[in-house]
């Protein structure tokens, strides 16, 4: 066989071997937040009122915006397991973006007086140590998943994931939580999430190398 032909029948074989990264990454991540699903049923719980809160402009705005923050950092997430350099700027720049809009909505609707309630909210505590906890899970996942990939930069793969699984750990809680401001959000879920990106970098860092 010519080398020719021969490169054409393995590149073949190749393809059909391959599955869309990110599908192999859904797969991970759903496993990680069921695990983390059933730690918050049997642990804190969804909040009692949830059917009501699902009818107020603020908890839709919370889940929403936890939901977005989900699907922008997936996409990179996707691009860390390619063996090529990633900017991180953008997305940096997008969530911040979407975090500063929420609270700019809250802020215009919400008097002054009011602001400092809803920034010190009821659940600050408990929202940073139920934040890392619900995202150890899926971290665990995505790590594992980004094992058969190739990243050209472990740690900064490792920090792209920990945001990820922080963000799905800050949706799952975001359930449970009936602090509903975008002030609260921006501060609270946002420190819960630091942790988890810095776990994620240094696990990066000695996990993803190839």
């Amino acid at each position: 066989m010519r080398t020719d032909a021969l490169i054409d029948v393995l590149a073949t074989d190749n393809r059909k071997n391959i599955r869309p990264l990110g599908l192999v990454m859904a797969a991970w991540i759903v496993c990680g937040a069921f695990v983390s699903a059933i730690l918050l049923h049997f642990s804190i719980g969804i909040r009692p009122d949830i059917v009501v809160a699902m009818g107020t402009w603020r908890f839709v705005l919370k889940m929403a915006l936890l939901v977005a923050a989900t699907a922008m950092i997936a996409r990179t997430s996707i691009s860390v397991g390619r063996p090529i350099t990633i900017n991180v700027r953008p997305i940096c720049i997008g969530l911040a973006a979407l975090l500063a809009s929420a609270v700019a909505l809250e802020v215009a609707v919400t008097p002054r007086a009011e602001w400092g309630a809803r920034w010190l909210g009821t659940n600050a505590v408990t929202c940073v140590v139920a934040i890392p906890a619900l995202s150890v899970a899926p971290l665990a996942a995505l790590l594992m998943f980004m094992r058969s990939a190739a990243p050209s930069s472990p740690g900064r793969a490792g920090a792209v994931l920990g945001a990820m699984a922080a963000a799905v750990g800050a949706t799952l809680y975001g359930t449970h939580c009936i602090d509903d401001s975008a002030l609260f959000v921006a501060t609270w879920y946002a420190c819960g999430a630091l942790p988890i990106v810095v776990l994620g970098t240094f696990l990066g860092r000695r996990l993803l190398q190839w």
